[in-house]
Protein backbone atom coordinates (compact mmCIF):
# COMPACT_ATOMS: atom_id res chain seq x y z
CA UNK A 1 0.00 0.00 0.00
CA UNK A 2 1.17 2.97 -1.25
CA UNK A 3 2.24 5.46 1.71
CA UNK A 4 1.23 8.97 0.94
CA UNK A 5 3.86 11.90 1.86
CA UNK A 6 2.41 13.79 4.61
CA UNK A 7 2.95 17.54 3.69
CA UNK A 8 4.43 19.26 6.84
CA UNK A 9 4.88 22.40 7.18
CA UNK A 10 8.93 21.00 7.67
CA UNK A 11 9.53 19.13 4.64
CA UNK A 12 12.80 18.57 3.26
CA UNK A 13 13.45 21.62 2.23
CA UNK A 14 11.87 23.00 4.74
CA UNK A 15 14.08 20.66 7.31
CA UNK A 16 17.27 21.66 5.73
CA UNK A 17 16.57 24.87 5.83
CA UNK A 18 15.89 25.01 9.08
CA UNK A 19 18.76 22.81 10.05
CA UNK A 20 20.65 25.95 8.47
CA UNK A 21 18.92 28.61 10.12
CA UNK A 22 19.57 26.53 13.65
CA UNK A 23 22.95 26.39 13.01
CA UNK A 24 23.50 30.35 12.15
CA UNK A 25 21.62 30.82 15.39
CA UNK A 26 23.45 28.58 17.33
CA UNK A 27 26.84 30.21 15.65
CA UNK A 28 25.63 33.99 16.72
CA UNK A 29 24.52 33.12 20.00
CA UNK A 30 28.14 31.75 21.11
CA UNK A 31 29.45 34.62 19.43
CA UNK A 32 27.24 36.92 21.75
CA UNK A 33 28.05 34.87 24.67
CA UNK A 34 31.42 34.56 24.37
CA UNK A 35 31.71 38.69 23.74
CA UNK A 36 30.04 39.68 27.12
CA UNK A 37 32.89 38.30 28.99
CA UNK A 38 34.74 40.92 26.86
CA UNK A 39 32.77 44.84 27.47
CA UNK A 40 33.94 47.14 29.36
CA UNK A 41 33.21 47.49 33.47
CA UNK A 42 30.63 49.81 33.96
CA UNK A 43 31.65 52.99 36.54
CA UNK A 44 30.21 51.21 39.75
CA UNK A 45 31.57 47.90 38.90
CA UNK A 46 35.32 49.90 38.20
CA UNK A 47 34.69 51.86 41.82
CA UNK A 48 34.31 48.54 43.40
CA UNK A 49 37.05 47.14 41.70
CA UNK A 50 39.61 49.95 42.89
CA UNK A 51 37.98 50.11 46.51
CA UNK A 52 38.85 46.42 46.82
CA UNK A 53 42.62 47.45 45.46
CA UNK A 54 43.10 50.01 47.92
CA UNK A 55 42.03 47.45 50.79
CA UNK A 56 43.94 45.09 49.61
CA UNK A 57 47.55 47.41 49.14
CA UNK A 58 46.18 49.05 52.72
CA UNK A 59 46.50 45.67 54.24
CA UNK A 60 49.65 44.72 52.48
CA UNK A 61 51.48 48.13 53.55
CA UNK A 62 49.99 48.99 57.32
CA UNK A 63 52.27 50.75 59.83
CA UNK A 64 53.41 48.23 62.36
CA UNK A 65 52.47 48.95 66.35
CA UNK A 66 55.33 51.21 67.88
CA UNK A 67 57.51 49.14 70.42
CA UNK A 68 57.46 50.12 74.06
CA UNK A 69 59.61 52.12 75.37
CA UNK A 70 60.68 51.59 78.81
CA UNK A 71 61.52 54.75 81.40
CA UNK A 72 64.55 55.39 80.38
CA UNK A 73 64.07 55.49 76.79
CA UNK A 74 61.10 57.86 77.83
CA UNK A 75 63.10 59.82 79.83
CA UNK A 76 65.96 60.16 77.11
CA UNK A 77 63.25 60.82 74.53
CA UNK A 78 61.26 63.65 76.29
CA UNK A 79 64.59 64.86 77.13
CA UNK A 80 65.74 65.26 73.63
CA UNK A 81 62.21 66.96 72.88
CA UNK A 82 62.96 69.50 75.23
CA UNK A 83 66.18 70.41 74.11
CA UNK A 84 64.52 71.40 70.75
CA UNK A 85 62.45 73.73 72.64
CA UNK A 86 62.84 77.46 72.49
CA UNK A 87 63.32 78.13 76.87
CA UNK A 88 61.33 81.34 77.33
CA UNK A 89 63.98 82.82 80.25
CA UNK A 90 62.31 83.47 83.54
CA UNK A 91 61.35 87.07 84.14
CA UNK A 92 64.24 88.64 86.86
CA UNK A 93 63.65 88.81 90.15
CA UNK A 94 62.49 92.53 91.72
CA UNK A 95 65.59 94.38 92.57
CA UNK A 96 65.38 95.27 96.11
CA UNK A 97 65.90 99.14 96.36
CA UNK A 98 67.36 100.40 99.32
CA UNK A 99 65.12 103.70 100.19
CA UNK A 100 67.23 106.79 99.75
CA UNK A 101 67.40 108.97 102.98
CA UNK A 102 65.38 112.22 102.87
CA UNK A 103 67.20 114.92 103.33
CA UNK A 104 65.59 118.31 103.99
CA UNK A 105 64.50 120.48 101.56
CA UNK A 106 66.62 123.53 100.89
CA UNK A 107 65.67 126.51 103.11
CA UNK A 108 63.41 128.90 101.31
CA UNK A 109 60.91 131.49 101.97
CA UNK A 110 57.18 130.42 101.06
CA UNK A 111 55.88 133.16 97.92
CA UNK A 112 54.90 136.75 99.04
CA UNK A 113 56.92 136.17 102.08
CA UNK A 114 60.07 137.92 100.69
CA UNK A 115 59.95 139.79 103.97
CA UNK A 116 61.10 136.54 106.22
CA UNK A 117 63.72 134.99 103.97
CA UNK A 118 65.40 133.67 107.02
CA UNK A 119 63.95 130.74 106.81
CA UNK A 120 64.81 126.96 108.64
CA UNK A 121 62.53 124.26 106.83
CA UNK A 122 62.56 120.59 106.77
CA UNK A 123 60.00 118.92 104.83
CA UNK A 124 60.44 114.99 106.01
CA UNK A 125 58.11 111.74 106.27
CA UNK A 126 57.49 112.55 110.19
CA UNK A 127 58.14 116.23 110.17
CA UNK A 128 57.03 119.58 108.41
CA UNK A 129 58.92 122.22 110.04
CA UNK A 130 59.41 125.79 109.06
CA UNK A 131 60.33 128.78 111.03
CA UNK A 132 60.56 132.26 109.50
CA UNK A 133 62.25 135.33 110.48
CA UNK A 134 62.61 139.14 108.97
CA UNK A 135 65.01 139.42 106.46
CA UNK A 136 68.31 140.05 107.23
CA UNK A 137 67.56 138.42 111.44
CA UNK A 138 70.97 136.37 110.85
CA UNK A 139 72.85 139.01 110.70
CA UNK A 140 70.97 140.68 113.88
CA UNK A 141 72.14 140.05 117.32
CA UNK A 142 68.71 140.79 118.85
CA UNK A 143 67.48 137.73 116.61
CA UNK A 144 70.52 135.71 117.20
CA UNK A 145 69.61 134.31 120.62
CA UNK A 146 66.04 133.60 119.90
CA UNK A 147 66.97 131.79 116.17
CA UNK A 148 69.59 128.93 118.15
CA UNK A 149 67.09 128.24 120.19
CA UNK A 150 64.39 128.16 117.63
CA UNK A 151 67.50 125.59 115.45
CA UNK A 152 67.84 123.61 118.79
CA UNK A 153 63.75 123.22 118.68
CA UNK A 154 63.79 121.79 115.22
CA UNK A 155 66.73 119.64 115.81
CA UNK A 156 64.94 118.00 118.89
CA UNK A 157 61.65 117.78 116.73
CA UNK A 158 63.13 116.29 114.09
CA UNK A 159 64.48 113.58 116.24
CA UNK A 160 61.17 113.09 118.45
CA UNK A 161 58.84 112.80 115.24
CA UNK A 162 61.54 110.22 114.00
CA UNK A 163 60.99 107.93 117.08
CA UNK A 164 57.53 108.73 117.31
CA UNK A 165 56.77 107.64 113.79
CA UNK A 166 58.92 104.05 114.25
CA UNK A 167 56.82 103.63 117.56
CA UNK A 168 53.98 104.32 116.10
CA UNK A 169 54.49 101.76 112.93
CA UNK A 170 55.66 99.20 115.34
CA UNK A 171 52.56 98.98 116.90
CA UNK A 172 50.83 99.12 113.72
CA UNK A 173 49.06 102.41 114.32
CA UNK A 174 48.62 105.11 111.51
CA UNK A 175 51.23 107.84 112.20
CA UNK A 176 50.02 111.53 111.22
CA UNK A 177 53.15 113.63 110.39
CA UNK A 178 53.94 116.49 112.63
CA UNK A 179 53.82 119.83 111.57
CA UNK A 180 55.15 122.90 113.48
CA UNK A 181 55.04 126.74 111.59
CA UNK A 182 56.80 129.20 113.54
CA UNK A 183 56.61 133.08 112.35
CA UNK A 184 58.39 136.05 113.99
CA UNK A 185 57.41 139.38 113.26
CA UNK A 186 59.57 142.72 114.12
CA UNK A 187 56.50 145.20 115.66
CA UNK A 188 59.22 148.19 116.35
CA UNK A 189 62.34 149.79 117.16
CA UNK A 190 62.96 152.80 119.93
CA UNK A 191 66.43 153.72 120.22
CA UNK A 192 68.67 150.44 120.98
CA UNK A 193 65.44 148.49 121.99
CA UNK A 194 63.68 146.05 119.53
CA UNK A 195 60.68 144.24 119.95
CA UNK A 196 58.85 141.18 118.12
CA UNK A 197 56.42 138.44 118.84
CA UNK A 198 56.53 135.18 117.39
CA UNK A 199 53.15 132.53 116.60
CA UNK A 200 53.41 129.12 116.52
CA UNK A 201 50.99 126.79 115.27
CA UNK A 202 52.15 122.94 115.73
CA UNK A 203 50.99 119.50 115.32
CA UNK A 204 52.58 116.93 117.29
CA UNK A 205 50.34 114.16 118.09
CA UNK A 206 46.94 114.60 119.87
CA UNK A 207 43.20 115.67 119.87
CA UNK A 208 44.20 118.66 118.13
CA UNK A 209 46.88 121.18 117.34
CA UNK A 210 48.39 124.02 119.44
CA UNK A 211 49.32 127.67 119.43
CA UNK A 212 51.85 129.02 121.04
CA UNK A 213 53.46 132.44 121.93
CA UNK A 214 56.89 134.08 121.91
CA UNK A 215 57.67 137.17 123.07
CA UNK A 216 61.15 139.27 122.16
CA UNK A 217 62.34 142.49 123.65
CA UNK A 218 66.00 142.92 123.29
CA UNK A 219 69.01 145.40 122.55
CA UNK A 220 69.91 145.61 119.08
CA UNK A 221 73.63 146.15 119.02
CA UNK A 222 74.25 143.15 122.11
CA UNK A 223 70.94 140.91 121.65
CA UNK A 224 70.94 140.83 125.21
CA UNK A 225 67.30 139.85 126.59
CA UNK A 226 65.03 142.48 128.69
CA UNK A 227 62.18 142.06 130.55
CA UNK A 228 59.58 143.26 131.75
CA UNK A 229 60.64 143.55 135.06
CA UNK A 230 64.23 145.14 134.01
CA UNK A 231 62.13 147.99 132.63
CA UNK A 232 60.42 148.70 135.52
CA UNK A 233 61.69 150.83 138.70
CA UNK A 234 62.59 148.74 141.48
CA UNK A 235 60.82 150.38 144.02
CA UNK A 236 57.65 149.58 142.64
CA UNK A 237 59.10 146.27 140.68
CA UNK A 238 56.27 144.98 138.29
CA UNK A 239 54.01 147.86 137.58
CA UNK A 240 50.54 147.77 139.84
CA UNK A 241 49.04 149.77 136.89
CA UNK A 242 49.66 147.45 134.50
CA UNK A 243 48.52 144.54 136.53
CA UNK A 244 45.36 146.29 137.31
CA UNK A 245 44.95 147.09 133.70
CA UNK A 246 45.65 143.53 132.11
CA UNK A 247 43.57 142.16 134.51
CA UNK A 248 40.26 144.11 133.21
CA UNK A 249 41.09 143.95 129.79
CA UNK A 250 41.00 140.06 130.07
CA UNK A 251 37.47 140.21 131.98
CA UNK A 252 36.04 142.22 129.34
CA UNK A 253 37.69 139.70 126.61
CA UNK A 254 35.94 137.20 128.67
CA UNK A 255 32.71 138.51 128.57
CA UNK A 256 32.54 139.22 124.66
CA UNK A 257 34.28 136.31 123.73
CA UNK A 258 32.39 133.01 126.61
CA UNK A 259 29.89 135.49 128.36
CA UNK A 260 31.26 135.43 132.04
CA UNK A 261 34.24 136.25 133.60
CA UNK A 262 35.95 133.49 134.99
CA UNK A 263 39.06 131.17 134.77
CA UNK A 264 38.01 127.31 135.59
CA UNK A 265 34.97 128.19 136.82
CA UNK A 266 36.21 130.86 139.44
CA UNK A 267 34.98 134.57 139.45
CA UNK A 268 38.55 136.32 137.96
CA UNK A 269 39.97 138.75 140.92
CA UNK A 270 41.78 141.22 139.99
CA UNK A 271 43.51 142.14 143.31
CA UNK A 272 44.31 138.95 143.87
CA UNK A 273 48.71 137.90 144.13
CA UNK A 274 47.57 134.95 141.91
CA UNK A 275 46.04 136.60 139.20
CA UNK A 276 49.04 139.10 139.23
CA UNK A 277 51.28 135.94 138.94
CA UNK A 278 49.25 134.66 136.16
CA UNK A 279 49.17 138.18 134.16
CA UNK A 280 53.10 138.21 134.30
CA UNK A 281 54.38 134.82 133.57
CA UNK A 282 52.47 135.34 129.99
CA UNK A 283 55.02 136.30 126.92
CA UNK A 284 55.14 139.71 126.31
CA UNK A 285 55.97 142.09 123.91
CA UNK A 286 55.82 145.94 123.22
CA UNK A 287 53.73 147.31 121.04
CA UNK A 288 54.07 150.02 117.98
CA UNK A 289 52.80 153.28 119.04
CA UNK A 290 50.70 156.22 117.05
CA UNK A 291 53.90 158.04 117.43
CA UNK A 292 56.89 157.61 115.25
CA UNK A 293 60.13 155.88 116.27
CA UNK A 294 58.45 155.10 120.12
CA UNK A 295 56.80 152.44 121.59
CA UNK A 296 52.93 152.62 122.28
CA UNK A 297 52.18 150.42 125.14
CA UNK A 298 52.58 146.23 126.18
CA UNK A 299 50.96 143.36 124.46
CA UNK A 300 50.32 140.34 126.68
CA UNK A 301 50.05 136.79 125.09
CA UNK A 302 48.11 133.90 126.53
CA UNK A 303 48.04 130.72 124.63
CA UNK A 304 45.11 128.00 124.86
CA UNK A 305 44.88 126.29 128.61
CA UNK A 306 46.20 130.02 130.31
CA UNK A 307 43.52 131.54 130.88
CA UNK A 308 40.46 128.55 130.51
CA UNK A 309 39.87 125.53 128.65
CA UNK A 310 41.23 124.78 124.99
CA UNK A 311 38.18 125.69 123.55
CA UNK A 312 38.18 129.13 124.58
CA UNK A 313 41.60 129.77 122.59
CA UNK A 314 44.63 131.87 122.76
CA UNK A 315 43.80 135.81 124.02
CA UNK A 316 46.29 139.16 123.64
CA UNK A 317 46.05 141.78 125.65
CA UNK A 318 47.09 145.37 124.53
CA UNK A 319 47.40 147.97 127.28
CA UNK A 320 48.68 151.71 126.70
CA UNK A 321 51.99 153.13 127.79
CA UNK A 322 50.08 155.85 129.47
CA UNK A 323 48.43 153.41 132.18
CA UNK A 324 51.80 152.12 133.35
CA UNK A 325 54.69 155.03 131.94
CA UNK A 326 55.10 156.65 135.38
CA UNK A 327 56.37 152.85 136.75
CA UNK A 328 59.12 152.91 134.03
CA UNK A 329 62.59 153.51 134.30
CA UNK A 330 63.54 156.62 133.24
CA UNK A 331 66.22 155.50 130.18
CA UNK A 332 62.85 153.28 129.24
CA UNK A 333 60.43 155.82 129.69
CA UNK A 334 61.68 158.33 127.29
CA UNK A 335 61.17 155.47 124.38
CA UNK A 336 57.42 155.17 125.02
CA UNK A 337 54.61 157.51 123.49
CA UNK A 338 51.24 157.85 121.88
CA UNK A 339 48.55 155.21 121.98
CA UNK A 340 49.84 151.76 121.42
CA UNK A 341 48.80 149.48 117.72
CA UNK A 342 47.16 146.39 118.21
CA UNK A 343 50.20 143.84 115.85
CA UNK A 344 48.74 141.53 113.76
CA UNK A 345 48.82 138.46 115.56
CA UNK A 346 47.44 135.85 113.07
Amino acid sequence: MAVKKSRNIFGDETMSMTLAISTALMTTLFVVIGGVTSLPESDDTQAHSNVETHLEQTATTETPAPEHKDDTQLAESTDSHLTTQAVTPEKPATPVVTPTPVEPTPIAPRPGANRYAENMRLLLPALEFEARFPEGSSDEPAYRFIMEKISAYRDRLRHDSAEAKKDFESRDIAFHPWSVDIIFREIQRSGNIVSAMGREYSYTGGAHPNLNWQGLIAEADTGESITLYDMFMPRVGLSPALAIAACEKIKDAKLERMGEATIDGDPIECGSSAMKDRIFNAETSLTASTTKDKFGGVMLMFAPYELGPYVEGPYTIVVSQAIFADDLRPEYRTLFSGDAIRPQTE
